[in-house]
């Protein structure tokens, strides 16, 4: 299925699906579903607060507190803290988040900030998100049985793969 994200709302052969929500202070974001009123919760935790990303965790989860979706941040390969350490002038790049929705695997790759995808476990691309750069907003490219939550949840996990490569200044 095709799906349209702009200005916050997903939408489908312009019916809204879900509606992301921002409060102004913290990274918890809101997934709102105008069809049924429910509301998911999307959070980034780093128990170490160091912000190495190998620590940080993603989750979409349910108002009942149950994750239905799961992210772990990765860095490129190139990037490796284990093979070349921390390099010296730059942070490592974060290209990638190992994904986990109900006991179905995936990686999830920023090939750029304009275009993400995500293969399953077999290799086979499953999710492809691009941005429309003339007229703004992305497209999504989804199976049908994912949910608008999880579509917007993977969608707010790819813009957090972005940030992890922006530089904090203090």
């Amino acid at each position: 299925m095709r799906y349209i994200m702009k200005s916050g709302f997903l939408s489908e052969e312009g019916k809204i699906l879900a509606e992301i929500k921002i409060p102004f202070s913290g990274n918890l974001k809101t997934v709102f579903l105008p069809d049924n009123g429910k509301s998911y919760e999307i959070s980034v935790s780093d128990p170490s607060g160091m912000g190495d990303v190998r620590y940080k965790s993603y989750a979409l989860t349910g108002s009942d507190g149950k994750v239905i979706v799961e992210g772990r941040p990765g860095y490129a390969s190139e990037d490796d803290l284990n093979t070349i350490g921390w390099p010296a002038y730059r942070l490592p790049k974060t290209d990638h988040a190992d994904i986990k929705i109900g006991s179905e695997k995936y990686v999830l790759t920023m090939h750029n900030s304009l275009n993400y995808s995500m293969k399953n476990s077999q290799g086979n691309t499953v999710l492809q998100v691009m941005h429309t750069e003339i007229s703004g907003g992305w497209t999504i490219d989804a199976p049908d049985n994912f949910s608008p939550e999880i579509i917007t949840g993977l969608f707010i996990f790819c813009r957090y793969i972005e940030q992890e490569n922006e530089f904090i200044v203090g």
